[in-house]
């Protein structure tokens, strides 16, 4: 396999270079390099990103890299990009701090560990004395109710293979165990209570797990609480912890440092430097491989792909409020031209093939038989292309890319659906 996702098979290399011939622009993001017109560029010569605030990339092995303001979130794994979030827990790492209750028998050892950020800063989380319901735990974080949450936290196992995990809002009373061995996730106590939307277990480098417990509030305090063990079983013994987040929405973001205050990391704005490669009036084919961790719901518009420089003439791939669709588009002078592509999967990687011409648009999704439009009138004026938001509105992807390929003509559609398999 290529760097960028693509067998020998599917398509033609130049023996002296890593892209397709042919091809006039390509980034691949997981070997963190780029293509215009036949010649490397660096990365920093083709995009630039604003981000007033610092972030966190998972990389393969499981490692979370920090990156500075303005950086982009970029690792072996691919272009992470991301709306802004909070993140309402203000000790996220600092459990020992007296801003976290603990009951009886829960003791916190500070900085035992190496983190999953290969700093020695997570804690120990014990339990000294057989015990049931006992946990770390912070009462009333202000939050508005009838509202969606994720709280997340990253746990290893220690000499206990078991932790719960727990959110109570009003009424909106949510347990959740987690098996740090098999990744299997199951009722605390047989309780999951109004408003629980889902759980998740994560890997994460050295075994470290990252937890993740959705649900709808029921009035404006929450408490978020870690039990080491099931918190239904009287037992002692040892998990680790660090990272805890809370924040709004279905989605648990990349992680979010706080010491003292809650903090905000900023939506990764990313634009091309120059977009002379794409000229609206002429033929084109775009291909990308990504990943989308937004669950598949309606009501939202986000855009892996975004011309920018004018609402009303436009090409994107993207997603404009139908459930799960991933399309590419096309307007000219305010009407809609083309919508035809697939439906993805949350956290799910996907291929999406992109072919048009005046009256001629093709798209494939997975390998799929290419959805097709004959009534095409391509877009007029300047590009200007951005990831990831269009400069129109505050709807951001929420994902990774790990390439995306332009070609200045319209390749056929048995091309189309032989490089997004």
């Amino acid at each position: 396999m290529l760097g960028f996702g693509l067998s020998l098979s599917q398509v033609t290399i130049n023996d002296a270079k890593w892209w397709p011939n042919d091809a006039t622009m390509m980034i691949d993001f997981e070997n963190s390099r780029a293509m215009l017109d036949s010649r490397d560029v660096s990365l920093d010569n083709i995009l630039s990103v604003t981000r007033a605030s610092a972030s966190h990339v998972k990389d393969v092995d499981g490692k979370l890299i920090a990156k500075n303001t303005n950086e982009l979130a970029l690792s072996n794994t691919g272009l992470q990009i991301e709306p802004s979030a909070t993140n309402l827990i203000i000790y996220s790492d600092a459990f020992d701090h007296s801003w976290w209750n603990k009951n009886p028998n829960i003791a916190i050892t500070a900085n035992s560990q190496t983190a999953p950020n290969m700093t020695v800063t997570a804690d120990t989380l014990e339990k000294t004395a057989t015990d049931t319901y006992k946990a770390v735990r912070r009462q009333n974080i202000t939050v508005t109710t009838a509202t969606t949450y994720t709280a997340s936290l990253f746990v290893k196992k220690g000499t206990l293979n078991v932790m719960s995990f727990v959110t109570i809002s009003g009424g909106n009373d949510n347990r959740q165990v987690f098996n740090l061995d098999t990744n299997s996730i199951s009722d605390g106590s047989g309780h999951t209570g109004n408003g629980f939307i889902s759980a998740t277990i994560e890997d994460y480098y050295d075994d470290w797990k990252r937890v993740t417990l959705t649900a709808t509030t029921s009035g404006t305090a929450l408490t978020v609480a870690a039990y080491p063990g099931d918190l239904n079983v009287s037992t002692t013994g040892t998990v680790y912890i660090w990272g805890a987040q809370l924040e709004q929405g279905e989605v648990a973001t990349s992680y979010i440092e706080t010491s003292g205050s809650a903090a905000t990391r900023q939506a990764d704005d990313i634009a091309y430097d120059n977009s002379s490669w794409l000229n609206y009036t002429q033929p084109g084919t775009f291909v990308s491989e990504a990943t989308i961790y937004q669950p598949e719901t309606a009501n939202q518009t986000f855009y892996l792909l975004r011309s920018r420089a004018d609402s009303n003439n436009t090409i994107s791939i993207g997603n404009q409020s139908t459930a799960g669709d991933m399309k590419a588009l096309i307007t000219a002078s305010g009407a809609t031209q083309a919508n035809i592509g697939g439906t993805y999967a949350k956290g799910i990687p996907f291929k999406l093939a992109f072919a048009y011409d005046t009256n001629d648009a093709a798209a494939s999704f997975n390998a799929a038989a290419p959805s097709t439009d004959t009534t095409v009138t391509l877009p007029s004026g300047t590009p200007s292309i951005g990831l990831g938001n269009d400069l129109f509105s505050s709807d951001y992807f929420n994902g990774l890319i790990k390439n995306i390929i332009f070609f200045n003509t319209r390749q056929s559609n048995t091309f189309l659906q032989s490089i997004s398999s």
